[in-house]
């Protein structure tokens, strides 16, 4: 199933995926695992999102280890692309220790990428840790509005981002869906309610969503 998954992304055209980070012996991490294992994991490149689970210095020394692996996902001349889910100045030491290994091992400096919900606090937050710039896992509107009021949303996400004078990482939201969970509760995630939802988006709406985000980029 993986082979295939990697198979279709690379067909789409995608450049690398992020795994939400979860130590070896979690389930979460097995998707990560079944990549990692794969023979075709250099048709997709990847990258880590920190701060969804437990990180141990083994995990910290692994992880480097992973950043010089040729399917890896760098930037700007080899730096290994890290995300930060969450916006908190508690993670400053994490990444203060990521630094610090990758000088102690020669490795380039990581592009990190801190993620939020609100601008202003998440620029807050980048200072305090010192990460290179603001992003967002997600920006869903909800109450179960109409695709096309989500792009605006985000849209507007954007401008608030670029607003800090910082660097953003546009994040273009495809789909935001927390319903299923009422049937199956789990609990890594307690957000689901009634309007936690927006409407599946049309294939040519998610195209247009796109390439907003790319003149965005183009044009900053």
């Amino acid at each position: 199933t993986m082979d295939q998954e990697i198979a279709c992304a690379k067909e789409a055209g995608i450049d690398y995926w992020a795994f939400d980070w979860y130590p070896p012996e979690d389930g979460l991490a097995t998707a990560r695992s079944l990549y990692l294992s794969s023979s075709h994991r250099l048709d997709v490149r990847w990258c880590v999102i920190l701060c969804t689970g437990a990180f141990t210095s083994r995990d910290l020394t692994w992880q480097v280890e992973q950043f010089q692996t040729p399917n890896y996902q760098c930037v700007l001349g080899g730096r290994p692309l890290v995300y930060l889910f969450s916006a908190d100045r508690k993670y400053a030491q994490l990444v203060t220790s990521l630094r610090e290994e990758c000088v102690r091992r020669g490795v380039p400096t990581p592009f990190v990428v801190c993620m939020g919900w609100h601008a202003v606090a998440t620029a807050d937050v980048a200072d305090a840790c010192g990460t290179d710039a603001l992003g967002a896992y997600v920006n869903p509107v909800g109450e179960g509005s109409p695709y096309a009021k989500n792009m605006e949303h985000e849209r507007r996400q954007w401008e608030a981002l670029r607003a800090t004078g910082k660097q953003v990482v546009p994040t273009v939201t495809t789909g935001w869906d927390t319903r299923p969970f009422f049937d199956h509760r789990v609990d890594w995630y307690p957000g689901a309610t009634e309007g936690n939802w927006v409407e599946t988006a049309r294939p040519g709406e998610v195209a247009s969503q796109l390439e907003q985000s790319l003149g965005f980029v183009r044009e900053n």
